[in-house]
C-alpha cells in the first residue's frame, strides 16, 4: 500500500511539473524577461505589529512598480546575472524597516532577484542575500533612492545559488 502511495505522489508530481514546462515553453523569454522589469515591495505581516502594518503598506504602495535598477544592484547581482545564461525576470523587495524623519520615512528594502533561463525556466529564485535599499518616501508620496547597503561584501561574488521551483 506504501509503495503505491508514494508511486501515485510520485505521478503527480511529475504530471504537474510537466504542465509547468508545456505552459511556460509556449512564452518565449525575450517576451517573459523584457526590460524593464518592475520592483515588486511588501513586507511580512507576520513579523510588523499590527498597528504599524497600515504605514508599512503605505510605503509598499508608494515603492511598488518603478523600474529604476541602481548601479549598485547591478553589480551586487552582477556574478549570477552575467553567468549561466540567466535574465532578471522581477525584482522584489520586502520592506525591513520604516524610521520617520523629518521629510516623510526613510525605507530599507532586503531586495532579490527572480531569474530565469531557457535551461531553467521561469522559477528560479535567488536564495537571500542580505543586499539592501534604502528609500525616501516623502510626506507627499514621491520618493529618492538614498543608498544600497552590502553588509557581507558580496557584491560581484555571489556564487550560483538559485534555487529551482
Amino acid at each position: 500500500m506504501t509503495i503505491k502511495l508514494v508511486s501515485l505522489a510520485v505521478a503527480v508530481v511529475l504530471s504537474i511539473g510537466c504542465l509547468w514546462g508545456i505552459v511556460h515553453a509556449r512564452t518565449p523569454w525575450s517576451q517573459v524577461a523584457g526590460n524593464p522589469v518592475s520592483f515588486f515591495v511588501g513586507f511580512d505581516a507576520d513579523v510588523v505589529p499590527a498597528d504599524q502594518q497600515p504605514l508599512y503598506q503605505n510605503m509598499a504602495n508608494v515603492l511598488n512598480g518603478f523600474t529604476e535598477v541602481h548601479d549598485a544592484r547591478s553589480n551586487f547581482y552582477s556574478a549570477v546575472i552575467n553567468n549561466n545564461g540567466f535574465v532578471v525576470n522581477r525584482w522584489s523587495g520586502v520592506i525591513e524597516s520604516v524610521e520617520p524623519n523629518a521629510n516623510g520615512n526613510l525605507v530599507t528594502l532586503l531586495v532579490s532577484a527572480g531569474l530565469s533561463s531557457d535551461a531553467t525556466g521561469p522559477a528560479t529564485f535567488m536564495a537571500p542575500t542580505g543586499y539592501l535599499e534604502q528609500y525616501q518616501v516623502n510626506n507627499d508620496g514621491t520618493f529618492q533612492y538614498v543608498q544600497s547597503l552590502d553588509p557581507k561584501g558580496l557584491a560581484g561574488q555571489l556564487p550560483y545559488m538559485p534555487v529551482s521551483l
